[in-house]
């Protein structure tokens, strides 16, 4: 079974492991059979979730699906006073997307009047057309450096090249994350995913949901590479600072005492990391 960042029980909340029982149809997991059965009982999980859960690829997918809907619709919302009038998408062209009637964002990077040019639309586009684009960048790996260039639409503008920010900025961690969420846990791309929202999340105020993705992005590393490898020395700094911003600070100096001799033995006095 693959891991993913559903790790507490549909029903209690309880935390859970990967091996945890889970629904024959749409994977849905539970901490047991009775949590299971109260939940269908109740009505929380009936036939008709279930069928729209597993039509959605599981449970994984259901709720990245749901995150990055709530996340594109208060973009759209918090954007809608300041869309002109009878702006398009630069990308696709239209006002809206035929197919759901998604609205226009605008405001997520650095598009504007750029070096005294007016960029005109853009910076107006819907955040599926942004997703759409991300996925071409990473589906292309013909490109001259993959790794860089297919992750890099997923969080910065294609044109500008600044950072996305707001809910356009939740909204691409989830298409990320949904994009690459059924791949091996050993695959680069989607460690990378998942880094890549908690980093959305934790930039948006929402440091409880990005600590836990943190956390178990930090458990894969150390098992694939060993606590001394790079990518996990820097997640374990990443948990510190969510730890920090929530205000778990003797949480976060203990963590931090831990690491800095490893971090030091192996990336030496000067490295950034250590510094930090």
């Amino acid at each position: 079974m693959t891991p993913g960042i559903l790790t507490t029980c549909a029903s209690c909340a309880a935390p859970i492991p990967y091996t945890a029982p889970r629904c024959s149809k749409c994977h849905t997991r539970y901490c047991g059979q009775a949590c299971q059965t109260q939940h269908w009982n109740t009505g929380s999980h009936n036939r008709a979730l279930c069928k729209r859960i597993k039509r959605a690829g599981g449970a994984e997918k259901y709720h990245a699906n749901q995150k990055y809907d709530e996340a594109v619709a208060e973009a759209v919302e918090a954007c809608s006073a300041h869309v002109p009038e009878g702006a398009t998408c630069y990308i696709c062209t239209e006002a809206a997307v035929q197919r759901t009637g998604e609205g226009l964002v605008l405001g997520y990077c650095a598009c504007g009047d750029r070096d005294g040019v007016d960029a005109g639309m853009a910076g107006i586009a819907h955040v599926s057309c942004l997703v759409r684009q991300a996925e071409l960048a990473q589906d292309d790996e013909t490109s001259r450096s993959f790794r860089q260039d297919r992750n890099e639409q997923w969080h910065a503008c294609r044109l500008c090249g600044k950072k996305y920010h707001g809910d356009v900025e939740r909204a691409m961690g989830w298409a990320w994350w949904r994009a690459n969420l059924s791949r091996s846990p050993q695959a680069d791309v989607r460690r990378d995913a998942m880094a890549g929202l908690a980093s959305s999340l934790a930039c948006n105020g929402r440091e409880e949901e990005a600590l836990s993705i943190r956390r178990e992005c930090y458990q894969y590393l150390v098992h694939h590479e060993g606590k001394t490898g790079e990518r996990a020395m820097s997640q374990a700094y990443n948990i510190a600072v969510s730890l920090a911003h929530l205000k778990k600070n003797t949480e976060a100096i203990s963590l931090m005492r831990e690491q800095l001799p490893p971090v030091t033995r192996v990336l030496g006095d000067d490295n950034e990391l250590t510094l930090k």
